[in-house]
């Protein structure tokens, strides 16, 4: 048995006993029922139910919860949970009802006397096989003591335990994009990885000259099979797939990165913002493939964590261009310089346009740059070294003395100071104003990782002691 379920158990009967305790001292303690005493458990209905269907580990199904109060007293901070005891492998989305039953600190439902409520919930099961049911314990709350209200549960058909399913097919390049797999369309040489619930590691494979993939077998589960890189541009991708009896005979799609479709450029309005100002971005869209694309999607910031990025709120205008081959549109989109780029120095924009922004399909990046106003200054400096046992650290004796550097502003590309490493490798830069700057080497060496970059600021990235990597050029 799972440690964790048991003590889930153990906890769930030590709150029934607890309210029956709070209850009990209740009424010893005044002599009668208090105002607040308990309903009855009889006083609330409860039926869930679920659709008819097999279903594997993972893959949710809706269900319904009805609740009808049928006492004559309103009830109140009404909460659900799953039943553990009936199956410990029932597991219930976060959806908007939910949150209303799971949210223990919350208010609760509430239902008047005689009334009824629905509260459409989704529901998965993480273990198990056959025929199962999905269960729900009913209880309110009152001065933080659990009182039980009522159960309910719902049959649900599972694939037998016990059972397992082929993983296999074809992986492919859908060149004319008619969504199946045509002659000379196989893609060879694919590493693919395969990511399972009953697994701890990835399971890795290679698609043979044909295209074809082999997993093996296993327990019918969702799962995910992914591509970090694949042969010849096609964009890497990552699948929901559900293991079932049809997963022996896959056929695996790869596409055309977009940016063979559509070209994009933008630039802002002015090279220098205040915080807060609104920038104006105008792109230019051209639609440089063969067929018309009806629309696409923006993405922005897709790395996150970059508090000096513009915001694109206000570009619901760019979402809804449409372009035949060759034809080009330029629009002009606002965006809002925030407050905390004065910690950088700079303001950026970081986006991507895709069929569809949730699942980036190698569209054309735009990335923009821009200074923001301060005096502010300070003190930048790191090393440059030789990682020759290849563990990405600075180790001792790694430093690289006698280089020639400087530093090139990413504003406007001006060479603002330059210095030679010491005996150590390190290189000072003294009294920079805040901004992104990137470090360029001189003489018999090379940057190993040219897309670094210095970061003069307060904020989370301007780091002063950087390290970079070099090697003989």
């Amino acid at each position: 048995m799972d440690g964790d379920t048991a003590l889930q158990r153990g906890i769930n009967v030590f709150r029934h006993l607890l309210g029956l305790a709070a209850a009990a001292v209740l009424v010893l303690t005044t002599g009668q029922a208090a105002t607040a005493a308990p309903a009855q458990e009889d006083q609330l209905q409860a039926t869930l139910t679920a659709p008819d269907g097999t279903y594997v580990l993972g893959q949710t199904f809706p269900m319904r919860l009805t609740l009808t109060n049928t006492g004559g007293t309103t009830l109140s901070r009404i909460f659900a949970r799953t039943d553990y005891f009936t199956n410990p492998g029932v597991h219930v989305d976060h959806t908007p009802d939910w949150a209303v039953l799971s949210d223990y600190n919350g208010p609760g439902a509430e239902l008047q006397a005689g009334a009824s409520r629905t509260f459409d919930l989704v529901g998965s099961f993480t273990e198990g096989g056959g025929d199962v049911r999905a269960a729900l314990d009913i209880f309110h709350k009152i001065y933080n003591t659990e009182f039980p209200l009522a159960k309910a549960s719902a049959p649900v058909k599972l694939a037998p335990a016990g059972s397992k399913v082929k993983v296999a097919g074809v992986l492919y390049g859908d060149r004319n994009e008619n969504g199946a797999l045509d002659p000379g369309e196989s893609l060879a040489g694919a590493t693919l990885k395969l990511s399972l619930q009953t697994e701890p590691q990835p399971l890795t494979t290679t698609t043979d000259g044909d295209g074809r993939f082999d997993f093996g077998e296993h327990t019918p589960q969702v799962t995910s099979l992914y591509a970090e890189e694949l042969p010849g541009g096609w964009v890497p991708f990552r699948r929901e797939l559900i293991l079932n009896d049809g997963s022996g005979d896959l056929r695996i799609a790869a596409i055309r990165p977009f940016s063979e479709k559509l070209s994009a450029t933008g630039k802002f309005d002015k090279d220098t913002y205040r915080a807060g100002d609104t920038a104006q971005v105008t792109y230019t869209f051209t639609n440089i493939g063969s067929t018309p694309i009806a629309g696409f999607r923006h993405g922005c910031d897709r790395v996150g964590g970059s508090p000096n990025h513009v915001t694109t709120d206000q570009w619901g205008e760019i979402d809804r261009i449409s372009l035949n081959p060759g034809e080009s549109r330029t629009v002009t989109v606002p965006s809002v310089v925030p407050q905390r780029s004065l910690e950088y120095g700079t303001t950026v924009l970081n986006c991507d346009f895709n069929l569809d922004d949730a699942y980036p399909a190698g569209g054309p990046e735009v990335h923009l740059i821009a200074r923001v106003q301060t005096d502010a200054k300070a003190d930048t400096w790191g090393h440059l070294y030789e990682d020759r046992n290849n563990n990405n650290w600075l180790d001792p004796g790694e430093g690289v003395a006698g280089i020639s550097t400087v530093l090139v502003d990413d504003v406007d590309g001006a060479v603002v100071a330059s210095a030679v490493t010491n005996a150590e490798g390190r290189v000072d830069y003294p009294g920079l104003p805040y901004g992104r700057y990137t470090v360029r080497v001189e003489g018999p060496w090379k940057l190993l990782d040219p897309w670094d970059k210095v970061m003069v600021g307060t904020c989370n990235y301007c780091t002063p002691d950087w390290r970079t990597r070099v090697a003989a050029a």
